[in-house]
């Protein structure tokens, strides 16, 4: 997964992604909180902030502080052709993008580690679990998306995290402390989620009925 991070084309959407993870210069950095706080009047990045999540994002940004990356970041302009962005730099420099795209992929190998726990625990079988395992991690939209620099790596990881608890809950059912232990797990795992974007709503409750 980590490993072809490079192999994957680009989407204008990485751009923006990158662009977002400006915010964590603007509180960590600058200790400026007033910028990114929401206000009634709105503004496209207070947008993208309530649909896209934030859990990414930072990690961008914490990723571009310890390596000391400088390189510009820009939006990419949908309305415009390929050839303006290119002019306009707002494709990412190679080294800032797949520092970017390895922060997703990271989080996206993590999660499909964590799938083999989870059928595991599900099944309790190792010739189902590593099969499914083997299947999902070669499967072409899951390399794709996870490797690129957008949220589907951290929304991947923490997705499962919150099935593999509710696999705990489900097998230990009749264990009243540990089913309490477990469902502040449970609650921490979905919080994390809707942090890594807030599309996962209608998983979550998926995940709450069964």
């Amino acid at each position: 997964v980590i490993y072809g991070i490079t192999l994957v084309p680009f989407h204008g959407d990485e751009s923006t992604y990158i662009w977002i993870s400006t915010d964590y210069d603007r509180i960590v950095k600058q200790r400026d909180f007033g910028r990114v706080l929401f206000t009634t009047e709105g503004n496209p990045k207070q947008y993208l902030r309530l649909t896209t999540g934030s859990i990414f994002a930072y990690s961008i940004g914490f990723a571009r502080d310890i390596t000391n990356n400088d390189d510009p970041i820009y939006k990419w302009l949908w309305g415009s052709s390929w050839e303006e962005n290119i002019i306009r730099r707002n494709m990412p420099e190679p080294r800032l993008l797949n520092l970017a795209r390895a922060c997703s992929a990271l989080m996206g190998a993590l999660g499909i580690a964590l799938f083999f726990f989870t059928a595991l625990r599900l099944f309790s079988s190792r010739l189902i679990a590593w099969p499914a395992t083997l299947v999902l991690s070669t499967h072409g939209d899951v390399l794709v998306n996870i490797r690129r620099a957008m949220q589907e790596g951290p929304k991947f990881l923490f997705l499962i995290l919150t099935i593999y608890i509710a696999s705990h809950i489900l097998k230990d059912f009749q264990n009243i402390k540990s089913r309490r232990y477990l469902y502040v797990l449970l609650g921490i795992g979905s919080g994390l989620t809707l942090a890594a974007k807030q599309d996962t709503v209608p998983m979550l409750v998926a995940v709450y009925l069964a």
